[in-house]
């Protein structure tokens, strides 16, 4: 991290938000330099990049385990060959000795239980995890349609880090797998694989938030930049 990005994850984890400055931001509905607002915002592709990490970070994980991982893959087999169709975040590949699949297809979601709709839905500042634990539930009954539960696995995390209890199961037997293999002590690879996604989490919200910061920065010179030229250009 830079020295900017580790202060700016330290607020968060501490509730803090010392930002003076306000400006609209580009998605109209929030202050462009609220950390809270930043984490929800869907603006730019700040929130994409986030998610992105955690899922080339179990992609990394699942192959020093020795599994086949691919990324984005159909999950039936019926939309194999069509265009549209629900997709993994990625996905493990097996069949058994007959051929048969049995791929295991998982989906990363990050939900922030700070955002006013969860706060009153959910009671999310009552209840820890609480946000986590629905959005868990509703994905598996969104994908309930097109494949059996056993074969779909939601991994989904909170911004301040808190995640379900399958994204800790899910590193512990791929931790299993790879000591195994390496010889090295299970605990030393539990602590490993769960300190690396914890700062992967903490280091892309920091990054969300200061790169939009940065953006609205340049647009607010853009923007006095042409109002001192408009003054100028009437007197």
């Amino acid at each position: 991290m830079t020295s900017r990005e580790f202060k700016t994850a330290m607020q968060l984890r501490l509730g803090i938000n010392n930002n003076p400055q306000h400006s609209a931001c580009s998605c109209g509905h929030g202050n462009a330099y609220d950390h809270q607002h930043l984490l929800n915002c869907h603006v730019g592709n700040q929130i994409s990049n986030r998610h992105g990490a955690i899922v080339n970070y179990f992609c990394d994980l699942l192959k020093e385990a020795g599994e086949h991982v691919v990324k984005e893959e159909k999950i039936t087999e019926s939309f194999a060959m069509a265009d549209n169709g629900p997709r993994s975040d990625f996905t493990i590949k097996r069949r058994d000795i007959s051929g048969t699949s049995m791929h295991q297809h998982y989906d990363v979601t990050v939900v922030n239980p700070a955002a006013a709709t969860y706060l009153v839905e959910n009671k999310s500042h009552q209840v820890n995890g609480v946000t986590a634990h629905r959005a868990h539930q509703q994905k598996i009954k969104k994908y309930g349609n097109y494949i059996d539960k056993t074969n779909f696995h939601p991994l989904v995390f909170e911004v301040y880090g808190y995640w379900e209890e399958d994204v800790t199961q899910l590193i512990k037997k791929c931790c299993t797998q790879i000591g195994e293999n390496s010889g090295i002590p299970f605990s030393i690879l539990v602590n490993y694989w769960i300190s690396r996604l914890a700062f992967t989490l903490q280091w892309e919200n920091a990054m969300t938030i200061t790169e939009r910061m940065d953006v609205a920065g340049k647009e607010n010179i853009k923007k006095n930049l042409n109002s001192r030229r408009q003054y100028i250009k009437i007197k």
